[in-house]
């Protein structure tokens, strides 16, 4: 493993630190209602950035903000943006073109949740938050990521087919992190 904990915990400005610090306060019924509210809410922000593979990178390029691209012949944007938004944007766009644009999520959300098989939702569960970071770690060092060596100098085109080969894995760690959300909590409140 690359991802080390300790070396986490010793900056203490870390996604795998907020998650500990959150699911703690949030399982701590001594705390107060408005911070374990605050905690639920940054639990579920860290433990979804966590799942986000540019978020679990380099920091020199701000996790691929510094990767500029062209997204699609559409848009000016960078690296970083693209595996947080821009997919699923264009999936969204693309798969629900009738739809109001707020409806689109809910048909999204509605397809990833169906499209978790029981062995899959066994196969993610029981896992780490160092195993989480790993994973996206070493989807940011596949080399049809174009993230590894990419030179801050350059705009780099992102076509369809990039967004094809992509969408499933950005999919993938969507239900990952639901489904991982989902049993962090529970631990959390003792469910």
């Amino acid at each position: 493993l690359v991802v080390d904990l300790g070396d986490c915990h010793a900056t203490r400005r870390c996604v795998l630190h907020g998650i500990a610090v959150h699911l703690k306060v949030l399982g701590d019924k001594s705390a107060s209602d408005q911070d374990r509210l605050e905690a639920l809410k940054f639990a579920g922000h860290w433990i979804g950035d966590i799942h986000q593979p540019m978020h679990i990178s380099f920091a020199e390029d701000l996790g691929g903000n510094r990767i500029k691209v062209r997204w699609l012949d559409r848009k000016n944007t960078n690296l970083h943006s693209v595996w947080d938004s821009q997919i699923i944007l264009t999936h969204l766009r693309e798969t629900w073109r009738s739809t109001k644009a707020a409806d689109r999520w809910i048909g999204f959300a509605s397809t990833l949740a169906e499209d978790i098989a029981d062995n899959d939702r066994q196969a993610w569960r029981g896992s780490t938050s160092v195993i989480w970071a790993q994973e996206s770690y070493d989807i940011t060092r596949d080399g049809s990521v174009g993230y590894v060596g990419a030179s801050e100098d350059v705009t780099y085109t992102l076509d369809m087919a990039y967004q094809r080969q992509h969408l499933p894995i950005v999919s993938k760690r969507l239900k990952q992190a639901g489904v991982r959300l989902g049993e962090a909590l529970n631990k959390a409140l003792g469910n």
